[in-house]
């Protein structure tokens, strides 16, 4: 069993909301229950259950609804007007319900309606542009390039550095710069929330494990049993796989697999 006191955060302790939940019914049945409201109560006991997949459940719709208001951070700081009752309805059912300008505005900046610190703007950082390896520095013209396009500038990688010293490369990559500081700041209050629910991730991730090490476990046991069955040259790549000892599951199919896979 993996133990974690994110549990500790969904128990209820009937001691601490007892006087509360009692002074509430007496507020509307009145004073003269209060002795038979106090018995019930007394013999009354709460189970507060909740699984793995609750807990992850939890997280993640706390995960996006708080990389959703962040999304409506991003768009104030940038200097685009948000309705408060357009906000109010993204804090209560997501961003589906922003406008579809804003809408398209997330989407330039984070491939996505909500802040994302995976977002192609994050390419604007300059030491990616700075990096010895090449493939880092291509990919960040190239994600650059995708925003800028979306920004109304016509441009490549290609040409990247030749249209950024234009003045409508310049004013528009001006832009984007600006957007990129705000992002920062949008991820740095991401990178804290991420931080301050470690737990969760921490208890997730001992549980993705598990699971995956038992799938795993069953799966030998499985390629045991089915050894008398399977061809002959099938079953010696079995044989092969499960005396090496392999300790992950994928690499394991590969190597039991090693003919249909060359």
């Amino acid at each position: 069993m993996i133990k974690s006191k994110v549990f500790d955060r969904y128990r209820i302790s009937m001691e601490k909301v007892k006087s509360l939940i009692i002074q509430s019914i007496v507020e509307v049945y009145g004073q003269k229950h209060r002795n038979q409201i106090e018995e019930a109560l007394n013999n009354t006991y709460i189970n507060s259950y909740v699984t793995a997949k609750d807990i992850e459940n939890d997280f993640y719709k706390r995960q996006s609804k708080f990389s959703e208001m962040l999304g409506i951070k991003f768009l104030k700081k940038i200097g685009i007007k948000i309705q408060r009752e357009e906000e109010e309805k993204v804090y209560k059912n997501g961003t589906y319900n922003l406008s579809d300008e804003n809408k398209k505005i997330l989407k330039i900046f984070f491939q996505e309606n909500q802040f994302s610190s995976y977002g192609k703007l994050f390419a604007f950082d300059d030491e990616l542009l700075r990096s010895e390896e090449e493939y880092i520095k291509k990919k960040a013209v190239q994600d650059r390039c995708d925003v800028l396009r979306k920004m109304g500038l016509e441009i490549s990688p290609e040409n990247y550095y030749e249209v950024i010293q234009t003045q409508n490369g310049k004013e528009i990559l001006g832009r984007a710069y600006k957007a990129y500081e705000v992002a920062k700041e949008c991820d740095r209050e991401y990178k804290q929330f991420r931080e301050e629910n470690k737990d969760y991730i921490e208890y997730m991730d001992a549980i993705s494990n598990y699971k995956r090490e038992l799938n795993f476990k069953y799966l030998k046991i499985y390629a045991k049993r089915i050894l008398p069955y399977v061809d002959p040259s099938d079953g010696m790549n079995i044989k092969k796989a499960l005396e090496i000892d392999q300790k992950d599951g994928y690499q394991f199919v590969m190597d039991a697999d090693k003919e249909k896979n060359t």
